[in-house]
């Protein structure tokens, strides 16, 4: 991922940095084997799970639980604020948003954005919108589930396949992991059924040429005198 520029324009620590930039492009950071490592969204699936390897989660015997976040709370539109590198470096503002008319396709009004001090296209910036606003709909569904030890090295950020038995499959991404005493592990995924390819084009529009004159004529005369020292 090339980024013409980014500015730090205030004191901040390292991580805030950059999780300001791995928010806007959709890649997530998590440690394995002792190493802090970056992984960008939309990875192929690296294992399939069966229904068999997964243990029970409550006394009611689900094995795997869906939690899903309500309409509401989602965005219907996501703007991102940037810096116009083709536009003298102007800031600029695009945004993404879903079809409201003439008929909703949710309950949800709420307006998202990010402001950034980044030196981006009008494409890229544009392309973010519609990625960030997609995505936050895509992974409003995330499971819990209980996993063998077999599975143990997963990594968060790893896509996996869980296929049952009636035929159904969801396609995840592993999230948070926490080893129990008896050496099972409770896990959550977040659901990953979409693509994250982008599909439009962003526009800067007219840029405005800042041309400075003057009407002073300046003339340079070197003089040849001893250097004068303070």
């Amino acid at each position: 991922i090339l980024i013409p520029g980014f500015m730090v324009t205030s004191q901040a620590t390292a991580r805030q940095v950059i999780d300001s930039l791995t928010g806007l492009f959709l890649v997530d950071a998590f440690e394995s084997d002792f190493l802090l490592r970056f992984k960008q969204r939309g990875a192929a699936s690296v294992r399939t799970i069966p229904e068999n390897d997964l243990a029970a989660l409550n006394a009611d015997g689900e094995i795997f639980q869906q939690n899903i976040i309500q309409e509401p709370e989602l965005p219907l539109k996501f703007t991102v604020t940037y810096v116009d590198k083709d536009a003298d470096y102007i800031q600029q503002s695009h945004f993404y948003q879903r079809i409201i008319n003439p008929r909703p396709t949710m309950n949800s009004r709420n307006n998202l954005g990010v402001e950034l001090p980044i030196a981006l296209s009008a494409t890229v910036a544009k392309q973010r919108a519609q990625q960030t606003l997609f995505s936050a709909w895509i992974e409003r569904n995330n499971y819990d589930h209980r996993l063998s030890w077999e599975h143990i090295d997963l990594d968060p950020t790893d896509v996996v396949t869980f296929s049952f038995d009636d035929g159904t499959s969801y396609r995840t991404r592993m999230n948070e992991f926490d080893i129990g005493q008896d050496f099972t592990i409770e896990a959550n995924a977040i659901g990953e059924e979409g693509a994250y390819t982008p599909t439009v084009l962003g526009d800067s529009g007219a840029i405005l040429q800042q041309i400075v004159t003057s009407i002073v004529a300046v003339r340079s005369v070197i003089l040849d005198i001893p250097y004068l020292g303070n």
